[in-house]
């Protein structure tokens, strides 16, 4: 009886409390067996890839709604999860698997409901604005390379940014 109240409390704990997760693809092919991922009920995702998109239709998410295609996920700009897990498959062999560098990014639920909180991917030149006061937005950037594996001493994502106006 209280070893079954010890898992629960601890269950508890680590549903309570949640941080934003990255997920990367890489590790994800049609021999995983880790496909579940625990995330907070209603999360957004974000898919931030360059990967070819024929490969990413081999990759389904399920948040608890029925599976969905990354490059479908990729596209849809609030994919809200309506369970505390992910499931995500994969049909594609270990040696394509390996060359994917894409990830997904996973807020948590009082981050996706926080109107002062945004992600913006970073595929190509853009343009942010934001107009409310105080807030927080998390850039995410593509990787324009083959590989997943790099030099040691490369960072793992860049981004340039440029005029930076703040006012108030």
């Amino acid at each position: 009886m209280c070893r079954r109240t010890l898992y629960a409390l601890a269950f508890l704990i680590c549903s309570v409390y949640a941080d934003p997760r990255i997920i990367w693809l890489y590790n994800y092919d049609s021999g995983s067996t880790q496909n579940i991922v625990p995330v907070e009920n209603g999360a957004k995702l974000h898919v931030a890839s360059n990967d070819n998109v024929t490969l990413l239709q081999n990759i389904k998410i399920d948040a608890g709604l029925g599976a969905v295609s990354l490059d479908q996920v990729r596209s849809i700009a609030d994919f809200k999860v309506s369970s505390n897990q992910l499931i995500i498959t994969s049909t594609l062999d270990p040696p394509t698997s390996a060359t994917l560098t894409g990830f997904i990014y996973v807020t948590t639920a009082a981050q996706a409901n926080d109107n002062t909180f945004s992600v913006t991917t970073v595929d190509d030149l853009k343009t942010l604005s934001i107009t409310s006061g105080k807030s927080t937005s998390v850039v995410l950037n593509t990787q324009f390379t083959t590989t997943h594996i790099r030099p040691f001493n490369a960072p793992d994502k860049t981004t340039y940014v440029t005029n930076v106006q703040q006012f108030g």
